[in-house]
């Protein structure tokens, strides 16, 4: 059902933001793909993120400091 598919991409969205250190370029590309994946929109990852309480630009603050940090790990 719809409601697994969404639930399953905020576990893997609460995974991937956990480590509090931004997302890398990598990161985003791997969530956008696994977001295709499972067939959901730019919507339901509005979706998501308001189920884990935090806003667009809260994410996209995210995505913008996770640029600066090196891949190598």
């Amino acid at each position: 059902s719809f409601i697994c598919v969404l639930e399953k991409y905020e576990t893997y969205l609460a995974g991937v933001i956990g480590d509090g250190r931004g997302l890398s370029s990598q990161d985003q590309m791997l969530l956008a793909n696994f977001r295709s994946h499972l067939g959901l929109t730019e919507e339901d990852h509005m979706a998501a993120l308001r189920n884990m309480n935090m806003s667009l630009a809260e994410f996209t603050t995210m995505c913008e400091s996770g640029e600066e940090k090196t891949d190598d790990m």
